[in-house]
């Protein structure tokens, strides 16, 4: 018989919705894993927010630490993308910067 292997650049383009995830800061190694599991099930972006009772202490040390777990969870999983780790933003920011064009209530 014969064996077709897909092209995985292909096959990777054909996505059905696109998810994001918005989130406060998380202590310790819960914000690392909402980025692992956030990355496993597809989201294409995660935002950290910063928020009146969040630490905005040590943001870029673990925006870089997300990256980081960002691509491991693509190489782990086979994906044929990586998820964004967006810079941190306040709520409003946030919310004035989504693009709700098709999105129905």
């Amino acid at each position: 018989g014969e064996v077709r292997v897909p092209n995985v650049v292909e096959e990777a383009g054909r996505v059905r919705f696109h998810m994001g995830v918005a989130c406060g800061s998380l202590k310790g190694s819960r914000g690392d894993w909402l980025v692992e599991k956030c990355a496993e099930i597809g989201a294409r972006r995660l935002t950290p927010l910063v928020t009146e009772r969040g630490r905005e202490v040590g943001l870029r040390e673990r925006h870089a630490r997300y990256e980081r777990l960002a691509v491991s969870v693509m190489k782990q999983s086979l994906q044929g993308w990586k998820m964004e780790v967006r810079d941190a933003l306040g709520l409003f920011d946030f919310v004035d910067g989504l693009d709700v064009r098709g999105v129905r209530g």
